[in-house]
């Protein structure tokens, strides 16, 4: 059987680096987490405020559309009741 082979004992470990690698300390990783974390929730919220407030254009563009259709139905019927009792039928 291979052995591999060893460090002597002599030799120092290597110093450790100040910036985030990869295999760092499980508190590197949690941190680099949570920072990807909490910018990709940020920017959900944000698309979710912009949605919802197009949305709400949306919904009072229809109200606006369907309003206005039934003033004009409303109108339509009026001006046919007036011609009918004014007697312009009788021509």
């Amino acid at each position: 059987m291979r052995q591999h082979p060893t460090r002597p004992s002599s030799a120092a470990p290597p110093a450790p680096r100040s910036d985030l690698e990869l295999g760092g300390s499980p508190a590197q990783a949690m941190a680099g987490f949570s920072v990807a974390t909490h910018q990709a929730l940020a920017t959900a919220a944000h698309s979710q405020t912009r949605f919802s407030q197009d949305g709400g254009v949306l919904s009072h563009a229809l109200v606006l559309q369907g309003i206005t259709t039934l003033f004009a139905l409303d109108t339509a019927a009026l001006a046919a009741s007036v011609h009918h009792v004014a007697g312009a039928d009788d021509e």
